[in-house]
């Protein structure tokens, strides 16, 4: 996969050279800091929050007997956390810039990240719902200044481009992030013996894998736009 995605990657880069840029996402578009910064975040943001999106109800049904129904609803708490504060968000952009609403937000859906990196089939529901909703609260603060962002420091004519691009990168980082964290849980249960606590092990991993992605946006948002009192 990594041969293919280097070749498919250096083929771009030169059809890009002949069409001129003049392509679905022309590669001048990340000479700009910000586009560049925040389309490296949305990857990561969409692998991080999109594909326990994959594995979260699959735990319910699995251990916790839940139907499909069921575990569904046993979501609406992190669905709860993003309606409250989605709101706040572009106040919050607009007042102290996009920079320290996502790192403040980063710190938010760690916080109810990594206790599912823990999680057993005994675990009350009260706290996965309570977890649940911390990580709901943060997707808005991290999702929405980072597409805010991407359009920082462009000029008219890139404007359309820029939206195409970001979807096409918010496409792909769900896309990967799903295939990813499904191929590392069943990787790990794979190579385990047949039991709870190692079925379990599997989606801690894929956990984990979610919980880093989120770190990793730090260094991303370090570039993104600030703004001084």
């Amino acid at each position: 996969m990594d041969v293919h995605w280097l070749c498919f990657h250096s083929n771009y880069l030169i059809y890009n050279h002949v069409r001129k840029n003049r392509t679905v996402l022309p590669v001048h578009l990340f000479k700009h800091k910000h586009f560049a910064a925040s389309s490296i975040g949305l990857f990561l943001a969409n692998i991080a929050i999109i594909g326990p999106m994959l594995i979260l109800p699959l735990f319910f049904q699995s251990f916790r007997r839940f139907t499909a129904i069921g575990a569904a609803l046993a979501l609406i708490p992190q669905g709860i956390g993003m309606l409250v504060t989605r709101p706040m968000i572009g106040k919050l952009i607009d007042k102290i810039g996009a920079k320290y609403v996502v790192m403040v937000s980063l710190v938010l859906a760690l916080i109810g990240s990594i206790p599912f990196i823990f999680i057993t089939d005994k675990t009350s529901m009260i706290w996965l719902s309570i977890v649940l909703f911390i990580r709901g609260t943060s997707f808005g603060g991290i999702m929405l200044p980072l597409t805010s962002d991407a359009y920082t420091g462009l000029d008219s004519t890139q404007l359309l481009e820029a939206g195409v691009g970001i979807n096409i990168i918010e496409n792909l980082g769900s896309s990967f992030g799903s295939a990813v964290i499904a191929t590392v849980v069943a990787t790990v249960i794979q190579g385990l013996h047949p039991s709870i606590a190692n079925h379990l092990a599997g989606y801690h991993a894929g956990f984990l894998v979610s919980a880093v992605m989120l770190a990793l946006i730090f260094i991303p948002s370090l570039f993104l736009t600030h703004k001084k009192a």
